[in-house]
């Protein structure tokens, strides 16, 4: 059943769950084009007006942009310090940008834009914010480029290591979301092993991972409680 809906050729990402107010991010699609044949570009906030029978989407934020995007990310950056109320919305576009709003600011109706970077060589496909650690996020362009930025200092951005071969389009990234580590012990005779423990009580785990074959543990211990 149709709840709500918003006609608009865009990518969308929801707002991070600590927001006590859900909505919804969503930025004009890059290489596409809507029934107006438009050549412009917004970053919009939707709420959900769920009181409301109609199947509208308030806009409670709207910001032309330089660019079109290719993906956005709503992250809780910023939250848990105040310095940004509403956390992080992040864009990515061709020519290897990555855009940052201030959420709050582009609510409240101010200039938003609080960086634009343009480190990766091709257009930057997939963003992910890291769900434990709100200052970090990953990106995924053209030419099989992958960045971990922090955006405490997002100038220096590291690579996770020596790109794939053949060079692909890194369409999806995505954190780990099953497990939040505490610590980290590599296996003493087997170079490409290490064990992870978490620090969730709800989920108390070990798990023993094979680098050569990382898609999933090799073993996961869970009789611990907490």
């Amino acid at each position: 059943m149709k709840v709500k809906e918003a006609e608009r050729t865009a990518n969308a990402a929801w707002s991070p769950a600590p927001l006590p107010d859900l909505m919804l991010a969503a930025g004009t699609a890059a290489q596409q084009l809507d029934a107006t044949f438009s050549s412009s570009a917004r970053l919009e906030i939707f709420g959900l007006g769920l009181g409301d029978s109609t199947l509208e989407m308030p806009v409670l934020a709207s910001v032309e942009t330089p660019s079109r995007f290719h993906c956005i990310s709503w992250g809780a950056h910023g939250l848990s310090t105040g310095s940004r109320p509403a956390g992080m919305i992040v864009g990515g576009s061709d020519g290897g940008k990555i855009a940052l709003y201030d959420a709050r600011k582009l609510l409240d109706g101010q200039p938003a834009l609080l960086e634009t970077t343009s480190r990766h060589t091709g257009a930057v496909r997939s963003l992910d914010f890291n769900p434990f650690q709100a200052n970090l996020l990953a990106s995924g362009a053209s030419d099989s480029e992958l960045y971990i930025w922090d955006l405490n200092s997002p100038s220096t951005p590291m690579t996770p290591g020596a790109k794939a071969q053949p060079a692909e389009d890194v369409s999806a990234v995505t954190w780990n979301r099953q497990m939040k580590c505490k610590v980290v012990a590599w296996h003493p005779e087997v170079a490409t092993q290490l064990v992870l423990a978490s620090e969730d009580d709800h989920t108390p785990a070990i798990q023993l991972w094979d680098l050569r074959f990382a898609t999933a543990p090799l073993k996961t211990l869970q009789r611990h409680q907490k």
